[in-house]
């Protein structure tokens, strides 16, 4: 259920209250995330080891980041034709600017790799795993490198003349020593 619909449940269940603070406190009360997050804490709570305590914590946020991103990934899910209509539009693009500049298109393939990787909680990676921190470090290198990317392709001139991958666009055309 999307957070907006819990929070009309909420509201509807404590609308009979009129003081505001209460009011507040009975919504927080009956939200869903607010409940599990309870009920995590309270399952922590008997425990003494402070081993088992941290241990118990990082299994607490695992799951609540896992129920956060299991919403997020129905919604990935129905946008998913979309994002695939304007990502291939952007990899077309970016690989004619590219072979502007001289460059092989599969430039544009390390960035969109590192944000899949960076994504993994998407797919049920457990969150605070080494290949999950790993992810998000190679999630902020891709991040960098379409920073890059968008300056090559953005801002920066094409080589002069032609190159390996063709005539230069911006020359006038030229059919067998004619100036067209």
């Amino acid at each position: 259920m999307p957070m907006a619909e819990d929070m009309k449940v909420a509201e509807q269940k404590c609308q009979h209250i009129t003081d505001e603070k209460a009011k507040e406190e009975c919504i927080g009360q009956n939200m869903p995330i607010a409940a599990e997050m309870k009920a995590a804490i309270e399952k922590c709570r008997p425990l003494t080891d402070s081993k088992a305590i941290e241990q118990c914590n990082k299994q607490v946020m695992e799951e609540s980041m896992k129920n956060m991103f299991s919403g997020m990934s129905g919604y990935f899910l129905k946008m998913l034709p979309l994002y695939l209509i304007f990502a291939w539009m952007g990899l077309a693009i970016y690989a004619k600017r590219l072979h502007d500049r001289n460059l092989s298109s599969w430039w544009q393939a390390a960035p969109w790799i590192g944000c899949v990787i960076m994504y993994a909680p998407l797919f049920g990676l457990p969150v605070f795993s080494s290949l999950y921190i790993a992810g998000m470090v190679i999630g902020a290198i891709s991040m960098i490198w379409f920073l890059v990317l968008f300056i090559i392709c953005g801002f920066l001139k094409g080589t002069n003349g032609p190159n390996k991958y063709g005539q230069d666009p911006l020359e006038k055309n030229i059919v067998e020593g004619v100036v067209i």
